[in-house]
């Protein structure tokens, strides 16, 4: 849990000898001096609403060696000691600007060695930074990229999940990849039947694509993991998605392998779970970084699409 500041907090003079992770959304004055005096922080997370509230010029000279996970715009990633073990970034930029995601790409390369998740969130899709991810950070091991602006069904999903395919192979270790739709708990279900069936054939592709991957989240929601080979079944713990496993599995759509236990499965109505399909569940990675409200457009289009009546449970 950080320490979260706010604009009520005075940091003038403050010093915590013990102090490893902090975080702040606000833009007090003394927040460079701050992170001066703390250069033992593991985890630095600024996410000012207003960019241009920041004095760059006093954090000049901070080089922080310890950090591990950070959530910084493009302007203070030079804080960033080029010796810091980190491992995880959050970009939190909300404004597009095609010229700013190759630098915070390009930037973010030095720690490539070390580098194994990225969260990138923008208004819009950008199907240039799939390609700049993959050669300038091929070993990174968590991609997640969020559309802030709503619209599940949006046209520009297609050509985004093309740009990816494209991408994929250029990935060495890439286990997760989760491209989303930012949206609220509220419509948690909002993935239908027809959504697994499309995307079931595209994790399939993309699997054979990037041997490494184990986990994809689509747009629609719909999220999956690889079981064995390219074997692939989704997040059982949806309605849709128990809907979709059961008519996928009466139409001998998996390999004749598998198709023993997943039939053993059904038949017990998910006690006899040989493969442990019910252990696999896959939190929208919104949920770790913060939810956004609900939309009428978001609230129209889950409505309108072909929601499922809960007439089927697994027991766990």
């Amino acid at each position: 849990m950080f320490p979260y500041c706010g604009a009520s907090l005075s940091l003038d003079a403050c010093a915590f000898p013990n102090l490893r992770s902090f975080a702040t959304t606000m833009e007090p004055h003394t927040l460079a001096s701050f992170v001066r005096r703390h250069p033992q922080l593991r985890e630095l997370h600024i996410s000012p609403s207003d960019l241009r509230s920041i004095p760059l010029p006093e954090f000049s000279g901070i080089s922080l060696s310890s950090l591990n996970s950070v959530c910084l715009p493009e302007s203070l990633l030079f804080i960033i000691s080029p010796d810091a073990p980190l491992r995880s970034v959050l970009s939190p930029e909300i404004e597009d600007d095609n010229e700013e995601i190759p630098n915070y790409i390009r930037n973010l390369s030095r720690y490539c060695t070390t580098l194994s998740e990225l969260h990138l969130s923008r208004p819009h899709w950008n199907a240039e930074v799939l390609m700049h991810v993959a050669t300038l950070l091929p070993k990174i091991r968590t991609f997640t990229f969020t559309r802030m602006i709503p619209g599940l069904r949006h046209h520009s999903n297609v050509a985004f999940l093309e740009a990816c395919e494209t991408a994929l192979p250029f990935f060495s270790s890439l286990s997760q990849l989760r491209i989303e739709v930012a949206r609220s708990r509220e419509i948690a279900g909002f993935a239908s039947v027809s959504d697994y069936r499309s995307d079931f054939k595209t994790v399939q592709i993309w699997g054979n694509k990037c041997p490494t991957l184990s986990i994809c989240v689509f747009p629609s929601g719909t999220a999956w993991h690889r079981i064995k080979d390219n074997v692939w079944t989704p997040d059982l713990h949806h309605q849709a998605a128990i809907r979709w496993f059961f008519e996928a599995t009466s139409t001998d759509q998996f390999p004749i392998n598998v198709m023993g236990s997943l039939e053993q499965f059904c038949d017990s109505m998910g006690k006899v779970d040989a493969l442990g399909l019910l252990n696999f569940r896959s939190p929208s990675a919104m949920e770790s970084a913060g939810l956004y409200p609900q939309t009428e457009e978001d609230e129209s289009e889950y409505y309108s699409s072909d929601s499922d009546e809960n007439d089927l449970e697994i027991e766990e």
